[in-house]
This record gives C-alpha cells, structure tokens and sequence, in this order.
C-alpha cells in the first residue's frame, strides 16, 4: 500500500479473490489504514504535526479484517480461514462464531 497526496495504490493478489479463506478480506486492512492516513489521524491525534502508524490505527484496522470475517463466516461466504486470517481471529475473542472453522490446510 503507498498514500500520497490524493492517491492511494493498493496492491492486490488477484489468486487471493477467488479464494474462499479470507484472503482478500486483507483489503480491508488496507483501506481502513489509507483512512487513517489520510484523514483520521489528523482527528484522532490533532496536536501531531506528521502522520505516524498508532497503535489506534492498528487495532482498528485489524478489527475491521475480523469483523467482516465473522460476517462472512455467518453468511456462509467463508468455508475456511487462511493462516493469517486465523492467527487474526484468535487475538479477536468477541468474534468466536469465525473461530470455529479451521484454517486451510488443516483437517
């Protein structure tokens, strides 16, 4: 991901679209930070004179990526996790109704 002025540029992993494991949900991620950099950081931190990555950022775009996989989990969407996606879910207790699928790979 790069932020410049008026332009964000969001790489993505065309082959983690079509996966059914939560893999794309990292955009989310992704987008919640180029908000932070953008905009919400200068709100959420008025007296600071540059950007800089915030624990507040962080977890709050981490909490977006479980939030729309407990959705998804709930919506039949999502058949099962990625690695990254699982290790996510697990610092996440309050979205347990996504912690009971296993990740990918795992039987």
């Amino acid at each position: 991901m790069s932020v410049e002025k008026d332009k964000t540029n969001i790489t993505v992993d065309m082959n983690s679209i079509d996966k059914n494991d939560g893999s794309a949900m990292w955009m989310f991620y992704h987008t919640t930070r180029s908000q932070w950099i953008k905009e919400k950081f200068a709100k959420e931190f008025p007296n600071e004179k540059d950007y800089r990555h915030s624990l507040r950022e962080e977890a709050g775009a981490l909490g977006v990526v479980a939030t729309v996989v407990s959705e998804s989990v709930k919506n039949g969407k999502m058949k099962e996790r990625s690695r990254p996606v699982n290790s996510q879910l697990a610092q996440n207790p309050q979205r347990r109704s996504a912690r009971s699928l296993r990740p990918a790979g795992e039987t």
